[in-house]
């Protein structure tokens, strides 16, 4: 596949940071000075819709990048003080971010009773919108008042941003109102698509096998058409690790392990054309221990596996793997953006923007 983007044409002529190029460790096209980044899942960053702007997780909450700059936006509350200490109820180390549709605001939920919303630009909080409130579940236990919040993710197709809340799904509006959404979603480890439409989840449960699944957002009522959102099994004795779906909703990966063997370590990958799934090769083995991230590129005819400062792939559409390739740090969270087919890798107080596509 040929060279998508140059360094002079990623995300607008002349934006990014000037680095020399023999500062910038193999794999890196640019980087981005930050402060405080924390190191592992939680700070992985999130871009904004334009592709200017990161969210990243910083201790005790997150920082906002200009990407035009290189510089940390400030992130204050009304008081003009510095928020987000350590153990602040409004943002703790278990914080998740989105940008809203506009690009103009970021909200937060870290599995408390509500969502917070910051203005992107200036860092500043705005307000605290409350979850919806609990039903009686039939148990005859007094219901928890409200849903927590555990994921955040813009929804471009439903207009609205989604929030994930113990298994249930909500939209979020302008105008600060939820609404429910009734789609199943399992388990705890989730991703949302760039389009904001699908959702894939691991259930883990179970004590055989693990399953994941692929819920459709724009769908408002559950359904069970088993080839568009069951996803399947990993495997007998075998636990469901980071899944990861393509934006077009037809593709989903996800990596299992089984024990202390290197050999039953490894990534899977499924289509939902009825054909299930797509045998990759050297998919297996000691570089997938752990959870390393996975992704696709926004043609979703390329998959990726990020772990332990290197870069895998494979076509989507045979299952070669391809050559591996150098991530700028060896320890660096890694967040996917299928829009722009780029990388970025977090840790060690910088962002490093890697091109996927050559």
């Amino acid at each position: 596949m040929r060279f998508i983007m140059s360094l002079s044409l990623f995300l607008f002529a002349g934006s990014l940071p000037a680095v020399a190029a023999d500062k910038l460790p193999p794999g890196a096209v640019a980087k981005v000075d930050t402060s405080e980044v924390v190191k592992g899942w939680r700070s992985q960053p999130v871009v904004s819709p334009d592709g200017k702007v990161l969210a990243v997780r910083v201790p005790g909450g997150f920082d906002l990048i200009d990407l035009n700059t290189g510089k940390a936006v400030p992130v204050r509350d009304d008081t003009g003080k510095r928020v987000l200490p350590p153990k602040s109820t409004r943002d703790s180390g278990d914080t998740v971010l989105a940008f809203a549709l506009d690009g103009k605001t970021v909200v937060t939920a870290n599995q408390d009773k509500c969502v917070s919303v910051w203005d992107a630009a200036a860092g500043q909080h705005l307000r605290d919108v409350s979850m919806p409130k609990r039903k009686d579940n039939g148990s005859g236990l007094p219901p928890d008042p409200r849903h927590p919040a555990d994921r955040v993710f813009a929804s471009s197709h439903m207009k609205a941003l989604v929030v994930i809340g113990a298994g249930s799904l909500f939209t979020l509006n302008a105008k600060d109102e939820f609404a429910a959404l009734d789609n199943y979603i399992g388990g705890w480890v989730k991703h949302a698509t760039g389009n904001g439409r699908w959702i894939a989840s691991t259930e883990q449960a179970a004590t055989i096998e693990d399953e994941f699944w692929v819920t459709d957002v724009s769908k408002r009522k559950a359904f069970n058409d088993t080839a568009a959102h069951y996803g399947g099994s990993v495997g007998t004795n075998r636990y469901a690790g980071r899944v990861c779906t393509s934006d077009d909703g037809k593709l989903v990966a996800v990596n299992y392990w089984s024990g202390a063997k290197e050999k039953d370590h490894g990534v899977q990958l499924y289509r939902y054309d009825g054909t299930g799934e797509v045998k990759l090769a050297d998919a297996t083995g000691g570089e997938f221990v752990g959870w390393p991230a996975l992704g696709f590129s926004g043609d979703a005819e390329t998959l990726y596996a990020a772990a332990d400062g290197k870069l895998s792939s494979w076509d989507t559409a045979t299952g070669k793997r391809a050559k591996d390739r150098d991530l700028p740090i060896k320890d660096g969270a890694v967040t996917f953006d299928p829009p722009r087919d780029r990388a970025l890798v977090c840790g060690g107080g910088h962002v490093y923007i890697v091109e996927l596509k050559k």
